[in-house]
């Protein structure tokens, strides 16, 4: 099985646009209250790590195995530290009951991701392979919106629409009853084909779109590798072309 995506414009009622537009800036807090705990956990590691090597280099080993430079999302059940993750330091953030649980653990799994590029390509520099030091992530604009990932185990698919959910919290504060974000589902896609559904913002927040990612068998593909096709491009001519299979 592969994923695809396919991403449609959402037009939307000014209803619909209120809903999400807020539902994206209380996305994009949550992202920053994120970021702002991974950043401080990854200073604080590299201003102490030296002060334990140097005055305890016997439990400096101990604590990079159980601290380490990142914060990472959850933590293990067996992990000592349950409270050195960024989950529990993040959901006690006043933007997370606004979002629905599945939305905001996926802000936050978002940071992660850009913190493991930010190492990825930083072993790179230091291996040589990147010739300008890569910087840490940073902070969304604080006027600015951020995406809306919903895992399709919890979306209302019925009828060939899909229904966004929206946490209690949320519902109540704006009279909602949680069908408002109801969207046509794409007539190539079935709904036990959809894996995700994100709602993405462009131009901060003034047009949004809808992405569906979905699983599509793999089809296999026979090479013969006794056939290929060749392309020179040219000044005069725009190109010549010399195909083995048809011998033109």
């Amino acid at each position: 099985m592969v994923i695809r995506t396919v991403s449609n414009y959402l037009r939307l009622s000014q209803r619909q646009y209120h809903i999400i537009d807020t539902l994206a800036y209380h996305s994009k807090n949550l992202y920053n209250v994120a970021l702002y705990n991974t950043r401080q956990h990854y200073f604080e590691y590299c201003e102490n790590a030296p002060i334990f090597q140097t005055v305890r280099p016997d439990i400096a080993a101990n604590v990079t195995i159980c601290i380490g430079s990142f914060l990472p999302y959850t933590r293990k059940k067996d992990f000592p530290y349950k409270d050195l993750s960024n989950y529990v330091q993040s959901r006690q953030n006043e933007n997370y009951p606004l979002l629905h649980s599945d939305v905001a653990q996926q802000t936050i799994r978002s940071v992660e991701e850009a913190y493991t590029s930010y190492f990825a390509l930083l072993r790179m520099y230091h291996c040589g392979e990147l010739s300008s030091q890569p910087r840490p992530p940073r902070y969304l604009d604080k006027n600015g919106r951020y995406k809306l990932a919903f895992p399709a185990s919890h979306i209302t698919m019925r009828n060939g629409h899909v229904t966004l959910g929206m946490s209690r919290i949320f519902k109540k504060q704006h009279g909602l009853t949680g069908k408002e974000l109801t969207f046509k589902i794409p007539p190539h896609i079935q709904p036990h084909q959809i894996r995700e559904v994100t709602i993405v913002p462009h131009h901060n927040g003034k047009v949004y779109t809808i992405e569906f990612a979905y699983t599509v068998p793999l089809q296999p593909t026979h090479l013969n590798p006794d056939h290929y096709l060749a392309i020179d491009l040219g000044v005069t001519n725009f190109a010549t072309i010399v195909d083995t299979a048809t011998g033109t």
